[in-house]
């Protein structure tokens, strides 16, 4: 029996694969932390919204509800962009600085978890390719009874796709568990974790404005939050080879041999690709709005 965690996990997996329109939505925005916070009164996304001042654009993420209806629907805090961006970027470097030990952890305890569970999808792949081949044998003889003219085209065509969504659906599932059973039984190193925090240093330090909205979406995987506070829940990525390409080092510097492999596997959360545990970081101080002028957003 599959828990349904894992078994929505894999259902994921042509989602990461496709070009959704919120993800293209996301790409093209000019807030670090879009799609990453969700309204602690009414639970809708937070957008990146903006204000005209008199000498400048002032930059905020605002509740989707209070932006489209105002405050009487929903009087979530508006909260500086400018600020909270800032915070997090500070928030990974200080994390994959001073708590690699946990990030150490959280990486042996996930890959225990996927060999525990290879097993359950070892059991289930066996069935779905049973079922799946049942399916198309039963197609092979639709098409000899149409061709040996044993049945109508009409009733070869309602059956055969029928058939033929059921046979879909079981090698989209086919494909699923054999990504989900991809795990490597070899222990990985984890000294790639240090490459990542030099990594996030050189961003910080040197990056652009593009780069550092890359790192956040590759390495924060929500900010909550919570009254008068924002908590990180920072990614870490299993293995070297699932670094997102943001943090790949230069060549140059990689040590020899270390070269990443690209592998279509699905992650552990809802919006990363590759496979990562998480952590929630130290709770940050909610930056406050600054004070609206005339001409204000909402």
């Amino acid at each position: 029996m599959i828990e349904p965690a894992t078994f929505d996990l894999a259902q994921q997996i042509l989602t990461e694969r496709g070009e959704m329109p919120a993800k293209k939505a996301l790409a093209s925005s000019d807030y670090h932390l879009t799609g990453k916070i969700n309204c602690p009164a009414c639970n809708q996304r937070y957008l990146g919204t903006n204000a005209h001042g008199r000498s400048r654009t002032y930059r905020y993420y605002t509740c989707y509800t209070r932006n489209r209806y105002g405050v009487d629907r929903c009087d979530a805090p508006r909260i500086d962009a400018d600020a909270l961006d800032a915070l997090v970027l500070a928030a990974l470097r200080d994390f994959y600085t001073n708590r690699l030990d946990q990030a150490q952890q959280a990486i042996a305890a996930a890959r225990d978890e996927q060999h525990q569970a290879r097993a359950g999808f070892q059991h289930e792949l066996a069935d779905v390719q049973e079922r799946l081949a049942a399916k198309e044998a039963v197609i092979d003889r639709y098409l000899t009874d149409y061709e040996e003219n044993k049945i109508d085209r009409d009733a070869v065509a309602r059956r055969i796709d029928k058939l033929s969504e059921e046979a879909r659906q079981l090698r989209h599932r086919q494909d699923e568990l054999t990504v989900l059973m991809g795990v490597d039984d070899e222990e990985p190193s984890v000294h790639y974790l240090t490459d990542i925090r030099d990594r996030i240093h050189e961003i910080i330090s040197k990056g652009t404005f593009q780069e550092h909205k890359a790192m956040c979406e590759a390495l924060l995987d929500e900010l909550r939050i919570e009254e008068s506070t924002a908590t990180p829940i920072v990614r870490i990525p299993l293995s070297r080879a699932d670094i997102p390409a943001i943090l790949e080092l230069d060549t140059r510097t990689a040590p020899e041999g270390a070269v990443r492999k690209s592998r279509p596997i699905v992650g552990r959360t809802h919006h990363h690709a590759n496979p990562v545990a998480t952590i929630a970081g130290d709770p940050l101080p909610l930056p406050s709005s600054r004070s609206r002028r005339r001409g204000d957003a909402r």
